[in-house]
C-alpha cells in the first residue's frame, strides 16, 4: 500500500505530542527560552514504541493515518524533520501530515477543533477520526480521547483508541506479559485473534 494512498474510508488519528508522547517532567524543562537552547524536545520513546506497534497492526487491516494537530507541528519545517523529532513511522503519517495554525502568527496552538474541522473539510475521504490530546479543547465527545498530561498516553488510552474504532487487545497469558511487551502478547480484531510476534 500506498503510504500516502488517499483511500476512501480512512481513519485519521489527530495527534498532540507535549502530555502525549511525554509527560510533565519531560516537556516543563522548556519553559524558559534558555532551556530551548541546550535541549532537545524529548519524547517518550516506549510511547513512541507503542503507538508505531498498535498503528503498524491497525494498518494491516485498513488505512489508518496520523495527522499532527500538536505545536510541534510547527517546529519542523517537514515530514522528515518531524519523524526525526519523535520517532513515528513515516509510514504512518498522511500526506497532508499537518493541521493549519488558524490565527496564530507565533505557532502556537489555536483553536484546535477548527484547525482539525478545516482539515477534514479539505479530505472528505477521512470518515472517521478521534483526537489524541491532553488539554480539554471542545471536541466532541465521540471523537476525543484525553489523556493525562502528567503521564502522557497510557495503556488505558490505547485500548480506548481501539475500542472507538472496533478492535479489542487480548491479553494471553496475562501473567507472561507485563508494560509495553503485554501488548504484544495477542491481538484481537473482531474477535478473530491474531498473534503477534
Amino acid at each position: 500500500m500506498d503510504f500516502f494512498a488517499g483511500e476512501d474510508g480512512l481513519k485519521i488519528l489527530f495527534l498532540d505530542v507535549d502530555g502525549v508522547l511525554n509527560q510533565a517532567d519531560d516537556f516543563y524543562i522548556y519553559t524558559t527560552p534558555a532551556a530551548h537552547m541546550f535541549f532537545p524536545k524529548i519524547v517518550d520513546m516506549n510511547k513512541v514504541s507503542m503507538l508505531n506497534f498498535l498503528l503498524t497492526e491497525l494498518n494491516k487491516f485498513e488505512p489508518v493515518k496520523i495527522v499532527v494537530s500538536s505545536a510541534w507541528r510547527k517546529d519542523a519545517y517537514n515530514l522528515e524533520e518531524f519523524v526525526e523529532l519523535t520517532g513515528i513511522g513515516i509510514e504512518f503519517f498522511h500526506e497532508d501530515w499537518r493541521t493549519d495554525t488558524l490565527g496564530h502568527s507565533d505557532g502556537g496552538t489555536g483553536p484546535r477543533p477548527q484547525e482539525v474541522q478545516e482539515w477534514l473539510d479539505k479530505h472528505p475521504q477521512a470518515t472517521e477520526w478521534l483526537a489524541l490530546d491532553d488539554l480539554p479543547f471542545a471536541f466532541p465527545e465521540a471523537n476525543f480521547i484525553k489523556t493525562d498530561g502528567l503521564l502522557g498516553v497510557t495503556f488505558e488510552n490505547f485500548e480506548e483508541l481501539l475500542r472507538r474504532w472496533g478492535y479489542q487487545l487480548d491479553y494471553q497469558p496475562k501473567e507472561a506479559f507485563t508494560g509495553w511487551a503485554k501488548y504484544k502478547a495477542a491481538w484481537v480484531v473482531n474477535k478473530t485473534p491474531v498473534l503477534v510476534a
